[in-house]
């Protein structure tokens, strides 16, 4: 049960970073939209390119959490 402890709290890291980086996105894009409802269209564009880099790190740390969960379970040494 310990190496299913340790996943599970692996998991819930990548999620709460999930979480972090998801929050920052939104921030961008809602500063971008206000941008663009202003007419700065390339204010708009660059805030946006801004979160390029983060949305790769969301699908990759996405992935590593739904590879750390179907990863079948750990089996426990048997003693004796």
């Amino acid at each position: 049960m310990i190496m299913s402890t340790h996943i599970d709290d692996t998991i819930a890291v990548l999620i709460t970073e999930i979480e972090r980086r998801l929050i920052a996105a939104r921030t961008a894009a809602t500063a971008a939209g206000v941008a663009a409802q202003a007419g700065h269209r390339n204010e708009a564009v660059g805030t946006l390119l801004a979160i390029e880099e983060d949305l790769d790190s969301l699908r990759a740390l996405y992935r590593a959490v739904i590879a750390l969960h179907r990863a079948p379970a750990p089996q426990s040494p048997k003693s004796g």
